[in-house]
């Protein structure tokens, strides 16, 4: 996927992509079946689009410039708005990430506190003048919904003013909810997703904005989303020159393995696995996987729900993706 926020000529999904376009950004590479970007399933003498039915979607970001900034919906927003907006949101279902850093990774998420705002509003006359409401008592998620009401270019200006910074370093992790208020600012980063790709964009973007969708969003919820935090649980592998790390959204029912090392690393595969490789090689069967390569591991096993998984890694960074539902 080529967007202006991604790095051009540089960063892993540009390196990893079998492309390798040096004259526009690279900004992901999706290794799923959502219908606005299937994977290509590649055979000996022939290429088709992965069509099968995944419950989430793998990603690999690089990131240039901020995105815009933006929540996703729920299940129940997310059906309204797909029937009513087809364009700006294509499928119905929620959408739930879970981002790894790779290399140091600055984002927003979350609002700051009141205490915080003050203090920039002090420092920001003219954004100090558009919230009437300041002086009630209103909460930053309240005066952040009454600077949308304002317009795209004051929401294009002043959006980043209300969110909190964050820096992960590689291997930290964050789960996104719906209804959680952020935008990526640099660094790459993997991503494993529920099967959405629902955007409500809310600023610091050329693209639509929607706040009525975000309101509505606000109305469900009824109270502040959070960001989660995590760091990678370490698990023992079969093998002990491959070490492994484990990152979990249980609500979305997304799990993410990180494996390094060289060995035989043994999996318990299902139909909902996938191997994707960063680093070194691994071999599955009769498959020698490269960087950038992905593997659905039922099909290449030959049992459509499940069974064991044999992979040679060779110097491999490794990441294993499945979701339980």
């Amino acid at each position: 996927m080529h967007y202006n926020w991604g790095k051009v000529a540089s960063g892993l999904a540009f390196e990893l992509s079998p492309t390798q376009d040096r004259s526009r950004p690279t900004a992901e590479l999706w290794y799923g079946a959502h219908p606005k970007g299937p994977a290509t399933i590649v055979n000996q003498d022939s290429e088709a689009a992965l069509t099968c039915e995944l419950p989430y979607l793998f990603k690999i970001l690089s990131v240039a410039q901020a995105l815009s900034v933006q929540t996703h919906p729920t299940k129940k927003l997310a059906r309204i708005l797909h029937y009513s907006n087809p364009v700006e949101y294509p499928d119905d279902r929620e959408k739930v990430e879970l981002a790894v850093a790779l290399t140091p990774v600055r984002l927003l998420a979350g609002f700051i506190s009141r205490a915080e705002l003050d203090r920039r509003l002090q420092e920001t006359p003219e954004l100090d003048k558009l919230l009437s409401a300041r002086s009630n008592g209103a909460n930053v998620a309240d005066l952040f919904s009454e600077l949308l009401k304002t317009g795209s270019e004051q929401i294009n200006r002043y959006a980043q003013f209300f969110l909190k910074e964050w820096d992960l370093t590689p291997g930290e992790a964050i789960v996104i909810e719906p209804g959680l208020v952020h935008a990526y600012l640099s660094g790459d980063l993997v991503e494993l997703i529920t099967n959405s790709d629902n955007v409500i964009r809310l600023g610091l973007t050329e693209k639509f904005i929607d706040v009525p969708a975000y309101e509505k969003l606000r109305s469900e919820l009824q109270s502040e989303v959070r960001p989660a935090i995590l760091k990678g649980q370490a698990i023992s592998s079969n093998d002990d020159s491959i070490s492994a790390l484990k990152y979990d959204s249980i609500r979305a029912g997304l799990s993410l393995r990180i494996y390094k090392g060289t060995g035989l690393l043994t999996l318990n595969a299902s139909s909902r696995d996938l191997l994707v490789i960063l680093e070194g090689s691994a071999n599955l069967e009769n498959l020698e996987l490269k960087p950038g390569d992905g593997c659905l591991m039922n099909p290449v096993l030959g049992n459509p729900q499940s069974s064991v998984a044999k992979i040679h890694l060779h110097n491999a960074t490794v990441f294993h993706s499945t979701a339980d539902r």
